[in-house]
């Protein structure tokens, strides 16, 4: 079973709805009064009518769907020009959580997976920099801080704080490259 939120009056609800007809999954559609119950309640239809309270996204929320019909799922979506980025699986650990809570852990989730991209995205632009362009001493700095901010991501998973700590860093390290006067 799928449990989809679409937020009210999203243009798309109909198409969501004839894709998983097609696909022969079942799918409940929750409302905005609806996300302060918890996904077990939502599986089990037992939730109650509350104050609305809106999400800032959409979400799909999964209960015992494989691998396989979850690729299935996410195919037929990109092909029928559907989006929906946030994603979950029930779980034993988060069928407590409101529906709510789930979208804010998983709105966490992408900051953090956006601020590690960033992240990498210093590390892939420090390999196109040239270290003729910058004087000796702030290259150094900079391939320091650089190396250093690599292995411990690649070492361990930082905390989101680490990370945002980490990318501070990079960045100010970046700003202190001092080009060469030719």
């Amino acid at each position: 079973m799928i449990l989809l939120y679409l937020g009210n009056n999203d243009p798309h609800r109909h198409a969501f709805e004839q894709l998983f007809h097609t696909l022969g999954q079942s799918v409940r559609i929750i409302e905005d009064t609806q996300t302060l119950a918890t996904v077990k309640e939502l599986f089990e239809q037992k939730d109650a009518q509350q104050k609305p309270y809106p999400l800032p996204h959409p979400i799909m929320v999964m209960k015992d769907i494989d691998d396989e019909t979850f690729t299935t799922i996410m195919e037929a979506i990109r092909s029928h020009g559907l989006s929906m980025q946030r994603k979950a699986m029930w779980t034993e650990h988060n069928q407590h959580w409101t529906l709510a809570r789930l979208a804010d852990e998983i709105e966490e989730e992408h900051r953090y997976f956006d601020d590690l991209n960033q992240l990498y995205s210093f590390f892939q632009e420090s390999n196109q920099k040239k270290q003729d362009d910058y004087t000796a001493e702030s290259w150094k700095q900079y391939t320091g801080v650089l190396i250093a901010l690599y292995l411990e991501v690649n070492k361990e998973q930082p905390s989101a704080d680490r990370l945002k700590e980490m990318l501070r860093q990079a960045q100010q390290a970046q700003d202190a490259l001092q080009k060469k006067i030719k």
